[in-house]
This record gives C-alpha cells, structure tokens and sequence, in this order.
C-alpha cells in the first residue's frame, strides 16, 4: 500500500469544500456505503475532539500521537469523499 503524505497542497483545489459525488458503485449499494461514510465520520470525529481535550489540557504527548493519527488518516478520508478510486 502507498504510504500517504499529508499535505494541504495534496488536496485538489477544485474540489475543496464542495459536495461530494455519488459513484455508481456507491448508488448501487447505498445502505453499505451510508453505514461506511457516517462511521468514518464518527471516528474521525472522535479522534479530532480527543485531540482538543488534550490540547485544552495540556497533554503535548497525547497531543503528539492524536495529531500523527489524524495526519495519518485524512489522506484516507479525502480519497473516500473525492472518488478517487473513479477517478484514476
């Protein structure tokens, strides 16, 4: 698997804060991919408000980990939101 770089530039300037499209993939099952979206939103929810309690409480070791797994994560999220696998 290719490891991901996060990078703000990594993000497609065209695509920044626009809705999201449906794949035909996703159309076809989308009670599967409704579950799969609201959970990663979940989880990446969860780890963003982990991380500001431990900023607000001046964990810079959690703070450390929490911010390496939410870098490590949103290249992920981005290609889920963006079609990236219709779009190679």
């Amino acid at each position: 698997m290719e490891k991901k770089i996060f990078s703000v530039n990594w993000f497609k300037p065209e695509q920044k804060g626009k809705d999201a499209i449906l794949s035909e993939k996703e159309l076809g099952q989308i009670d599967w991919w409704c579950k799969h979206y609201k959970g990663g939103v979940s989880y990446l929810t969860y780890r963003i408000m982990q991380y500001f309690e431990a900023k607000d409480a001046g964990d810079d070791e959690q703070l450390k980990q929490l911010e390496g797994i939410i870098r490590a994560s949103l290249p992920y999220f981005w290609e889920e939101v963006t079609n990236y696998e219709t779009e190679q």
